[in-house]
């Protein structure tokens, strides 16, 4: 049903069909806050006016901005510039990204590159997401007084999905190695939360009332990270492999993840094809649900509980979201497995690291120096394995 879904969505045409490669004006919001790369700002604009004329509905346009200005979602801005269709793309190993058909996914049909971008005013957008994005802006500054610049960007990306400011090379040495699911925002990583959290409680509580603790903080750390579309869409499988664990019966968890993927479809149906993110989310919350348990029992050499547990877990989503990775970019790094053995058991603890010292930095900056120094060694800790292991001959096996 996804499928015939999909084929009936892509029926819908853009209001500016006839103006390709022509300059326009436009007048519309930040749908989206604007992301920084190398070369200035990419942000999605939701379009309501183009000249003195209201578009008949609002649409999506990606605009490229060669600025650093201060734009943020919710502002009200004049972009000039001449629109563009999306074209596919290829990588090194010959694989075609479909990226008109990613954008379409999103109601974007059209893009604007070199635009001349102008702010008209600020209060656009949804009240309660704005709140939440500067919410989640605050945070990321109140690390920064404490952090440097690139550790804040890799804290930032392991504890808030937000990648922006991450160097090319590091974002490079994480592709190879394996580990670049760590930098992205999705359901794995919110559980990991979501299980770490657990564990501190289950210090006073019972494992039951732990997990409770567990998914509320799941919660809490959705709206800290902005609550977009991708953030609400990892939180709901988070929840839904934390639900697995509380139930402790896997057929009722994945009744649920196969439910909750259906309405996702159902509301969005490109995304069964075109949404990477949906489908490394729920494969890595399938793998969870499925053989976390087997793994763990096959790993009883491993004498630490909790380490055995992250262990089991990184195997169990590695063994859905690898293959995907193989067939959908025609690469895998063969050492992914080794490397988050070495990685992974150390991330709840620099996630725990990172959030006290963005709270403590509304408190005090000598207060948060202390945890924030902590998190920069296991920073250096996880961004040193990263490249070790990004340069061992053949670590990434190409088809």
């Amino acid at each position: 049903m996804g499928f015939i879904r999909a084929d009936f969505s892509t029926l819908q045409k853009s209001q500016f069909e006839n103006l390709s490669q022509r300059y326009v004006n436009l007048y519309g919001v930040v749908s989206i806050p604007p992301k920084v790369t190398d070369k200035g700002m990419r942000m999605t604009v939701e379009v309501t006016k183009m000249g003195s004329s209201t578009l008949s509905r609002p649409e999506n346009v990606l605009v490229a901005y060669e600025g650093y200005e201060a734009f943020k979602y919710g502002d009200r801005i004049k972009i000039g510039g001449s629109l563009e269709k999306p074209q596919p793309f290829e990588n090194d190993t010959g694989y075609v990204f479909n990226y008109p058909k990613y954008l379409e996914k999103d109601g974007i049909f059209f893009v604007m590159q070199k635009a001349r971008v102008e702010k008209q005013g600020e209060g656009g957008g949804n009240m309660f997401m704005g709140f939440l994005f500067d919410v989640k802006n605050s945070f990321i500054s109140k690390m920064q007084t404490v952090l440097s610049a690139p550790d804040t960007a890799l804290m930032s990306g392991i504890l808030l999905g937000a990648q922006d400011s991450i160097p090319k090379n590091t974002k490079d040495d994480f592709q190879k190695s394996g580990l670049t699911h760590i930098l992205v925002l999705s359901g794995y990583n919110i559980t990991i939360v979501g299980v770490a959290v657990s564990w501190v409680f289950l210090l006073w509580f019972s494992k039951f009332v732990s997990l409770g603790f567990g998914t509320f903080a799941i919660i809490l750390f959705a709206l800290l990270s902005g609550g977009g579309a991708s953030t609400v869409r990892a939180t709901v499988m988070a929840l839904i492999a934390m639900l697995g664990k509380i139930l402790g019966r896997e057929n009722d968890a994945i009744r649920v993840l196969f439910i909750v993927g259906f309405l996702m479809i159902f509301i969005n149906p490109l995304t069964i094809m075109y949404d990477p993110s949906f489908h490394l989310s729920f494969l890595a919350t399938l793998g969870m649900i499925l053989f976390s348990k087997k793994v763990e029992l096959k790993t009883m050499f491993i004498k630490n509980a909790k380490l055995r547990e992250i262990f089991a877990t990184t195997i169990a989503t590695q063994l859905l979201v690898a293959p995907y990775f193989l067939w959908s970019m025609g690469k895998v790094s063969i050492i992914s497995l080794i490397s988050n053995i070495f990685v992974l058991p150390i991330i709840p603890f620099t996630m725990l690291l990172g959030f006290i010292t963005g709270t403590l930095g509304y408190i005090s900056f000598y207060l948060a120096y202390i945890p924030g120094f902590i998190g920069h060694l296991f920073l250096l800790y996880i961004t040193t394995s990263a490249h070790l292991f990004s340069i061992i001959p053949f670590a990434v096996l190409s088809i």
